[in-house]
């Protein structure tokens, strides 16, 4: 689940739901399961999904682009130059791409953990 700042909520309901202030649907995209919302600084959407890939969705629900990826994605967050950062559980990769979808670098992990969540602090 993510907030914009027009108070308007992001939700998966067999899709990416957008809901505004008093619980009304606003529009529903895609189909799947997502498993994170992160909203940038330009109010665009950021959605995971296990199979696939990421998504940026404009706040009308556009598709902006896709990013396909290895597998199952968990968790991503956003700095304050509108860059993403995802973890991979099937490739064991952190990555972080910018605005427009593209690789700025990848690290593997070397651990016998599983990633759960990333934030940026």
């Amino acid at each position: 689940m993510a907030v914009d700042n027009e108070l308007n909520v992001y939700i998966e309901d067999n899709g990416v739901c957008k809901y505004d202030v008093d619980g009304n649907l606003i529009w529903k995209k895609l189909s799947g399961s997502f498993t994170n919302f992160t909203i940038d600084n330009d109010q665009n959407i950021i959605c995971t999904s296990r199979d696939q890939g990421i998504y940026k969705l404009s706040n009308n629900g556009s598709t902006i682009w896709n990013r396909p990826t290895n597998g199952n994605v968990f968790d991503c967050a956003i700095d304050s130059n509108n860059n993403i950062y995802y973890g991979d559980r099937t490739s064991e990769r952190i990555y972080k791409i910018d605005s427009e979808g593209n690789t700025i670098w990848q690290v593997s992990r070397h651990s016998t953990d599983v990633m759960y969540s990333i934030s940026i602090g």
